[in-house]
Formats: C-alpha cells, sequence, structure tokens
C-alpha cells in the first residue's frame, strides 16, 4: 500500500495493453489520480479541466516500447516542478513512433497551470 502522498493507478495503454503511472507528491496537494489514453499524442503540456479548477491535467507522450511512467511533484520556487521518467520495458526496442499518456490530479486547491513546468528525466 502506498505511503501518503504516494498514488499509482493502472491505466489502458495503446502500445502496451495496461502500464502503472506512480505519483510521488512532494508538496501534499493532490487528494486524487485518474489516468486514460489521451484522444492525441503532444509533447507534453499542464492544463485545468474546464469543469473544475481543482483538476490538473497532464499530457506527455512516450516511445513505442515504454512502459510504465513515474512522476514526481515538487516546490520550484514561486511554483512546481512535475518529473516525468518513462520506463522501458524490457528487451530490444526499434519502435520509432509516440504514445500518449494522460493523468488528471485532483488537487486538494486550484493551482494555476503555468506554475508548473514539466521536466523529462532519463
Amino acid at each position: 500500500m502506498p505511503r501518503p502522498g504516494q498514488f499509482a493507478i493502472v491505466v489502458p495503454s495503446a502500445n502496451a495493453g495496461v502500464v502503472t503511472i506512480r505519483l510521488d507528491d512532494g508538496t501534499g496537494l493532490v487528494r486524487n489520480i485518474a489516468g486514460r489514453i489521451p484522444a492525441t499524442v503532444g509533447t507534453g503540456d499542464v492544463t485545468v479541466a474546464a469543469a473544475d479548477p481543482t483538476v490538473v491535467v497532464v499530457r506527455w507522450s512516450v516511445g513505442g516500447c515504454t512502459g510504465d511512467s513515474d512522476l514526481a511533484l515538487s516546490t520550484s520556487g514561486d511554483g512546481y516542478r512535475l518529473s516525468v521518467r518513462a520506463r522501458q520495458a524490457l528487451g530490444p526496442c526499434d519502435l520509432l513512433i509516440l504514445y500518449g499518456r494522460e493523468v488528471a490530479l485532483t488537487m486538494r486547491e486550484p493551482i494555476d497551470p503555468a506554475t508548473v513546468v514539466l521536466q523529462y528525466q532519463p
């Protein structure tokens, strides 16, 4: 069972059946996490859900052989840093295609998505 501030969800994946997305919340602001396959694949963005300003939607892309993803939310100056580390599935890989990932973070209070920097980790 995850400790407070740690979340893990299993979501469908276009390239890997299902994947686990883990979030380590170092801010104490996240109440819940949900995921889905996004309708489009992009380079990565952070927005707020139109229906609820406490829901922050994060989208990023992964390679064709990528499985699970680890996210870490921390404070950074006057804002936040959301680090994304995608785990490559075992075995050699030569797929040159991108797949999207998307999570919705329900926060304890609204935050401005412009204050969240999305950072990819190797």
